[in-house]
């Protein structure tokens, strides 16, 4: 047996709907109506839930009696929070480019693709211990990190990751990480 993280993507915002840098908003009436029909894979030891609002809610509608955990908390997209992405285009083009192009750049202000995700292996790489079911339920940009992470693809290979609401990641470690099964909660 192995260790297993299991990370859950939190259901759908309204800032999700129309492509808008993620802010502290609550998950919408789809994600609300999306929790009830959601199916948890397997039982876990342990669930660990970012702070924000939509992470909590979110686990609150799944049954799940989580612990807050700050290392899981959303990418900090600084002055582009709550900001549309075309706007974001309009407004900054060369600084968007810059962040899409390079996982060290953090134009808005806010935490650099790079920190995100060395945020997330560290979180992670403390966490392999013992034969224990851990569930995190956080944010997608989030499990991107801790996908390309479990692969051993970088920061830059974690822009080639979607993960859609209550999409669900499973990672093992067993002497390295390995990327288990991916999935969701909805069918």
């Amino acid at each position: 047996m192995a260790y297993t993280l299991t990370w859950i993507c939190h259901a759908s915002t309204a800032a999700a709907r129309t492509a808008a840098f993620p802010s502290d908003e609550p998950i919408d009436a789809i994600g609300e109506r999306d929790c009830g029909k959601a199916r948890l894979p397997s039982t876990a030891d342990r669930v660990w839930a970012a702070p924000e609002l939509r992470t909590r809610r979110t686990a609150e509608l799944l049954g799940l009696s989580s612990s807050i955990e700050t290392a899981l908390r959303d990418g900090d997209h600084g002055r582009w929070a709550g900001l549309k992405l075309e706007d974001v285009i309009a407004k900054e083009p060369k600084g968007f480019q810059a962040w899409i192009e390079d996982a060290n750049a953090a134009p808005h202000g806010g935490e650099s693709a790079k920190a995100l995700y060395d945020r997330v292996a560290t979180w992670m790489d403390c966490r392999r211990v013992g034969d224990v079911r851990e569930i995190a339920l956080t944010h997608p940009n989030v499990v991107r990190m801790a996908i390309a992470h479990a692969v051993g693809a970088g920061p830059e290979g974690a822009r080639n990751i979607d993960v859609a609401p209550l999409g669900m990641a499973v990672t093992a470690w067993n002497g390295r990480w390995r990327l288990r099964a991916l999935g969701s909660l909805i069918g």
